[in-house]
């Protein structure tokens, strides 16, 4: 596909971005443009979400000055057609994904909106920004099965998990990952959404270093599994996830759900079903969740898989 052709396709979809905001609730973050799904040619690089007041382009291939200036263009028209304040592009493709700021200033303080809750954001050169949009669905499963639960939420990252599953009445959730500093900003987002202290833990740790003192935690009535794909040092999809599943048994209530995560493109959902069969055939497949309408995917099995699954 020609530049030209690009361009049109993507000032097509911001219109239309522009009138599903418009028609929304304008506190709500959403995903204006999802390039990555693949189902628009020659823009899969390129992703556009809102967080009210902020318009955040996120690019994982460099492209450009021409297209570069031209992009820049439509999204400070789209931004203030939905008046919004602020434009930032993420550059990916960039060792520490740097950050451009196109109109506005940078608030001190930005946040994600969905459902009612408030999740603090770092637009200050973090690759992962601190919310993924795109995991709503796993938040929403999980706060309508809270209730006076004793929730486990593995590779917890800013305990977004955490938060929906106190909203929906949760008796406890220990979060643990091995990065401090995102725990700490998952105490943070409990604390914004003002829920009981007492009932997350925060456990900065290595899980496969944590195995007994998460036993001594449990049972757990509800597992969330939400691993990075591959992390050097934390985790390997393809070594480590059938190793986390042989620990779960020491874990689990006698009746226990599970929502299995996996965020690979190039993994479709037999991995996951196929090492639960091997790993843990005492556990059930219950359902794949469907996914954001605003996150469109060509290929289904690219997209993020949501695995529920109930074991006794």
């Amino acid at each position: 596909m020609s530049v030209l052709k690009e361009l049109e396709t993507l000032k097509t979809v911001l219109q239309v971005a522009e009138q599903r905001y418009k028609q929304a609730d304008k506190k709500q973050s959403l995903r204006a443009f999802h390039g990555r799904g693949h189902c628009y040619e020659g823009l899969s690089f390129l992703n556009v979400d809102i967080h009210p007041p902020v318009l955040l382009a996120t690019l994982y291939e460099e492209q450009s000055d021409h297209w570069y200036d031209e992009l820049s263009e439509q999204l400070k028209q789209c931004a203030e057609q939905c008046g919004l304040d602020v434009v930032i592009v993420q550059k990916r493709y960039i060792r520490g994904a740097p950050f451009d700021l196109l109109a506005g200033e940078v608030p001190k303080k930005t946040y994600a909106n969905v459902d009612e809750l408030q999740f603090s954001l770092n637009l200050d050169d973090n690759q992962n920004i601190g919310f993924f949009l795109d995991m709503t669905p796993g938040h929403r499963w999980l706060q309508q099965r809270a209730e006076g639960k004793n929730i486990l939420n593995l590779f917890a990252y800013t305990c977004a998990f955490s938060v929906y599953g106190i909203a929906g009445g949760a008796r406890r959730v220990v979060n643990i990952d091995k990065s401090k500093q995102a725990l700490n900003r998952g105490w943070l987002n409990h604390s914004l959404n003002q829920l009981p202290a007492d009932r997350a833990h925060f456990l900065p740790h290595d899980i496969f270093k944590s195995v007994k003192k998460l036993e001594r935690l449990g049972p757990y009535e509800l597992i969330v599994i939400d691993p990075p794909f591959n992390q050097k040092g934390s985790f390997l999809t393809h070594k480590d996830y059938a190793r986390l599943l042989r620990h779960l048994p020491r874990w689990m209530a006698d009746q226990c759900e599970i929502l299995a995560c996996l965020n690979a493109p190039g993994l479709d959902e037999s991995f996951l079903r196929d090492l639960f069969a091997e790993e843990l055939p005492q556990c059930e497949f219950v359902e794949r969740l469907p996914t954001r309408e605003d996150f469109p995917e060509r290929d289904v099995q690219r997209n993020l898989k949501l695995l529920v699954y109930q074991c006794s």
